[in-house]
């Protein structure tokens, strides 16, 4: 009698695996592919504080943010950055980038795609140059949407990179 009260206890909490469901694929993203910028600059670390590593976040209210689970960047944001920035300048020059991402997520309340990363330019250990770079793009809400107005933050963020490298030269 245990024995079978036992057996049925395990099939009804078995019976609770069976059943339809639907299969959600994961999407990874990235940032595209940068066009060579044509100027040298040594790529240092960048880094990702908060819950900006990998899972794409969503801000549905004044302090709730939310996670996709099957949204997600390809890498965490940081290393996506840092490989960006390596494929768009050549190493060799006196002069190191780093930064941190402070923010990269869908604003659901506004429609809007908001990208925060404040960067640092050195030469010898010392920080010659040290700017905030934020954007805000409209989005019609969908995750495509936000991926595009992202990378344009991203290829925004390379120009003002370069011309600060420029001016440093």
């Amino acid at each position: 009698m245990i024995k079978l009260s036992i057996n049925v206890l395990i099939l009804l909490l078995f019976s609770g695996c069976i059943g339809s469901r639907q299969y959600t694929p994961i999407s990874y993203f990235d940032f595209g592919q940068p066009s060579q910028q044509g100027i040298s600059l040594n790529i240092d670390t960048f880094n990702t504080e908060g819950p900006y590593k990998e899972r794409f976040i969503y801000r549905m209210s004044g302090n709730l943010l939310n996670k996709d689970e099957y949204s997600r960047w390809a890498q965490a944001p940081d290393l996506l950055l840092n490989h960006y920035f390596k494929q768009s300048y050549r190493p060799g020059s006196l002069y190191y980038l780093s930064g941190e991402v402070l923010t990269i997520e869908h604003n659901l309340i506004d429609n809007k795609a908001v990208f925060k990363v404040i960067y640092y330019i050195s030469k010898e250990g010392r920080i010659v140059s040290q700017e905030l770079f934020h954007r805000s793009f409209e989005t019609n809400g969908s995750i495509y949407s936000f991926v595009k107005q992202v990378s344009l933050a991203v290829k925004e963020l390379n120009s003002q990179i370069t011309q600060s490298v420029a001016k440093l030269n």
